[in-house]
């Protein structure tokens, strides 16, 4: 304590912030703040000014603080990463089911064939639009993303809309 008042003296600023820990009554370990004033006459230093503070409490919110932070991120690192991991698995076979449907648009259809199969292909290029936004969110939440394309706005996304949903089962 006695070598950070030197040092404090001899940087002659105004004003000083110490923060140290001390043994308190009972052996308790108690974090104090003391905010020290230098006092000068004809330019020297002639007295120190000081209030010590009890800052045991906010150090223990800080370091509490502190955890909790390190919980949130570690947390958006892991929903970061089972995003990307469930939206490639789930790209995947939706790149099978379009690809299938294209195949099978190239084969002789009915006409109420080939509407079910452009509806197939059309709702599937939907949810490959969404699979792909939710991947390109997760990069963008860990800080990878490199943008290509636009992955808030999909005119695709706005025109088969309607064509996805206009006959849905009645939900149970």
């Amino acid at each position: 304590m006695v070598g950070e008042l030197r040092r404090v003296i001899a940087n002659q600023k105004d004003q000083h912030v110490l923060e140290f820990r001390m043994l308190a009554a009972a052996g308790r370990t108690v974090w104090m703040r003391n905010l020290i004033s230098l006092v000068k006459e004809g330019g020297l230093t002639t007295k120190l000014r000081g209030l010590m503070v009890d800052v045991t409490e906010l150090k223990a919110a800080e370091r509490e603080l502190s955890f909790a932070r390190d919980q949130a991120v570690k947390a958006s690192q892991r929903k970061s990463e089972f995003l990307a991991t469930m939206s490639h698995e789930i790209r995947t076979p939706m790149n099978g089911v379009l690809g299938m449907t294209n195949l099978l648009l190239d084969t002789p259809l009915s006409g109420e064939q080939r509407e079910y199969a452009e509806s197939i292909r059309s709702c599937g290029d939907a949810l490959l639009t969404i699979i792909n936004d939710i991947l390109d969110f997760s990069k963008i939440e860990a800080a990878s993303f490199s943008s290509n394309r636009c992955p808030w706005i999909s005119n695709a996304w706005s025109v088969k809309w309607p064509t996805c949903w206009q006959d849905r089962p009645p939900q149970r």
